[in-house]
């Protein structure tokens, strides 16, 4: 897989000149009454190419870097390789863009047993409305492999709403059973063992069962054309053999483009 996309990668190069996203954030959580910071850092290159006046092929690969202030065996680094192309029919507003999209996740975890390696198959759609209006949503499917083997899949639907010429506000609400990233409760960086703990290396329960239902809202600030803040917030509510926790994460990143 990886192989492939690097071949891809130097196929589509040469076509349009690479966009490079320097990406930084800090963040805050809360489980079920257990809290946590963290900081990252992403460096990202994009690389596109359209293959007729209706398809474009989309190339994106990431390095990144989580440091949590109190659960040090859930800071990691990881890898992100992402293939999407998309057809949109005709052009103008209230057209359909369909998108179908590969994408692999490795995570070298600092807990013992942590490490793991995602593969998913993601589709979508996405509508403009007008010129400051856009919905898009998806599924996504796929396996994720942390000392075992998980299924991963979900839903989700989105609102973009460019409120005025520098804030775009928006907002997701989405299904997840499984865990595509430790971040998430589902992902392994949790025990059930004596009440539910950020940062811990073992889970009671398998990850196959733990439902994720979560609601995200957030703004993003244009600065410039190369710079812009994003400010959200999510909660979720996690629902696993025998029990239900809830728990917000917000965060505040940075983004250059250049």
């Amino acid at each position: 897989m990886l192989a492939l996309t690097i071949l891809l990668l130097s196929t589509v190069s040469y076509a349009v000149p690479p966009t490079y996203t320097l990406q930084t954030g800090i963040g805050s959580i809360n489980i079920d009454s257990d809290s946590d910071t963290y900081f990252y850092l992403t460096g990202n290159a994009q690389f596109s190419r359209s293959l007729s006046n209706y398809s474009i092929l989309d190339l994106i690969g990431e390095v990144s870097i989580y440091e949590y202030s109190d659960s040090d065996d859930i800071s990691s680094e990881e890898l992100f390789f992402q293939g999407t192309y998309s057809y949109t029919p005709r052009a103008g507003y209230r057209v359909p863009t369909y998108s179908l999209g590969l994408r692999l996740r490795e995570e070298m975890v600092s807990g013992d047993g942590l490490d793991a390696t995602t593969l998913l198959i993601l589709a979508g759609i996405d509508y403009r409305i007008d010129d400051r209006t856009k919905i898009w949503g998806g599924l996504k499917l796929g396996q994720r492999d942390a000392d075992g083997t998980s299924d991963v899949y979900g839903i989700f639907a989105n609102l973009d709403i460019q409120y005025l010429p520098d804030w775009l506000l928006y907002s997701t609400l989405g299904s997840d059973q499984g865990a595509d990233s430790i971040r998430s409760y589902c992902g392994g960086g949790f025990s059930s063992g004596s009440g539910y703990g950020y940062g811990s290396s073992s889970m009671d329960f398998d990850t196959d069962d733990c439902d994720d239902l979560y609601l995200t809202l957030g703004a993003n600030y244009a600065i410039d054309a190369f710079q812009t803040l994003d400010f959200s917030a999510t909660f979720h509510n996690y629902d696993v053999p025998g029990d239900s926790v809830s728990g917000e994460f917000y965060s505040v990143d940075y983004f250059y483009r250049f």
